[in-house]
């Protein structure tokens, strides 16, 4: 130890109290972005993870400290405002350095008027229930009436189907999904969910690498209209003549057969490409 260098006893315990506010309540108000990477957090920190694009690290647009010392035990209140910089629902994770001997006892989270009470646990417990706690703060309508803008939900509903199938058996971790369609947890498991009610999954609670996480297996596939679009018979001027033994038949039409070779050679196009 360096001469007249003291060495500090006092524990100290944080409280934690965090506003999150629409975009719309304080947009003339500026923030600071940084990487979003956990390890560049200097301070009190949000980071923002968006559906279609990189995510952000924003500081505080705000900070009120309150300490109380009591003895050996220094107790601080934090309070910090951070904003929504989009107009979508994001997902946030707020990141706040401590020293070794210090410790969060209690966060309290302001969203507009929604109160968000934090349960304090152990790192490796709180990695394993995120992805159901989550889950359980999403609301019936918020689940069935998921929608992202700009997206043609019933493609995406095929095209998450078709995805689960390439697993074959197996079936696939949701969390998985979540990256190959490059959404945020939070849209994942509300399209996991939606898809769910709707009969055309099923999900299997597992334990994958130290965290509880679904297991997506195809049930139902989603009604889609696509591989006849191009149909002859939805403009042929005989249909109404066409039977399997007659003079005009399926086996026989030359234009059956173009487009079924057509649609072949489109096809090992795409696989190709």
């Amino acid at each position: 130890m360096k001469p007249y260098q003291t060495t500090s006893v006092i524990k100290t315990l944080v409280s934690i109290i965090c506003l999150l506010l629409s975009s719309s309540t304080i947009a003339d108000i500026s923030f600071s972005q940084k990487p979003a990477h956990v390890n560049d957090a200097e301070a009190g920190s949000m980071i923002f993870k968006f559906s279609h694009s990189p995510s952000i690290m924003q500081t505080a647009l705000d900070t009120r400290v309150r300490m109380d010392i009591t003895g050996v035990i220094n107790r601080v209140t934090v309070e910090q405002f951070f904003t929504n910089p989009s107009n979508e629902w994001v997902e946030g994770v707020y990141v706040f350095p401590l020293p070794e001997d210090s410790a969060v006892d209690h966060l309290t989270m302001f969203v507009n008027e929604r109160i968000i009470e934090g349960q304090i646990k152990e790192r490796e417990e709180a990695k394993k229930t995120y992805e159901e706690e989550l889950e359980e703060q999403l609301t019936e309508e918020e689940i069935t009436g998921f929608q992202i803008d700009k997206t043609n939900m019933d493609r995406l509903a095929n095209r998450v189907c078709e995805i689960i199938i390439s697993y074959g058996t197996d079936g696939m971790i949701q969390t998985e999904l979540w990256k190959k369609l490059k959404l945020s947890s939070r849209d994942g498991s509300r399209l996991a969910l939606k898809l769910e009610r709707l009969g055309n999954i099923t999900r299997e609670k597992i334990l994958e690498n130290g965290r509880w996480t679904y297991l997506l297996l195809i049930k139902k596939i989603p009604i889609s209209t696509k591989s006849i679009e191009n149909a002859p018979c939805l403009v042929c001027p005989v249909e109404g003549k066409c039977s399997t033994d007659g003079e005009i038949s399926p086996k026989t039409c030359v234009y059956i057969e173009d487009w079924v070779l057509t649609e072949l050679k489109t096809k090992k196009r795409h696989e190709t490409d």
